[in-house]
């Protein structure tokens, strides 16, 4: 029972949250920047691209060519990424100019890991 306990008592401060939306930001830039980079040129077995058809927001057409269908899902996926990092920068903002958290303020260490992976 002592080392749950102790584990229990394992927290960090409050004020360090915004460290889940500098990594988040941070995640989602590299993701922007590797799908940007991988755009150019439709998927095949020398350049897959973590992306599949079934992905798409709406069904292709019949005449739909697969470069059209890449670049639609390519889009797709910018689009949401582009949309997340602007939610994650504005948490990040408020984090840092708006929300003051107490100084004795804590959270426990699993949230804090949980959160940062």
């Amino acid at each position: 029972h002592a080392g749950f306990r102790l584990i229990a008592r394992l927290q960090v401060p409050h004020e360090w949250f915004y460290h889940f939306y500098v990594i988040g930001s941070c995640m989602t830039i590299s993701l922007i920047s590797i799908i940007s980079w991988n755009s150019s040129t439709p998927p095949s077995l020398d350049n897959p691209l973590p992306i599949n058809n079934d992905d798409m927001i709406a069904p292709p057409s019949h005449s739909s060519s697969p470069s059209q269908i890449h670049h639609t899902v390519i889009h797709s996926h910018t689009l949401v990424l582009v949309l997340f990092l602007g939610h994650t920068i504005r948490r990040l903002y408020e984090c840092i100019h708006i929300n003051r958290s107490s100084p004795t303020a804590t959270m426990h260490l699993g949230a804090y890991v949980f959160g940062i992976s």
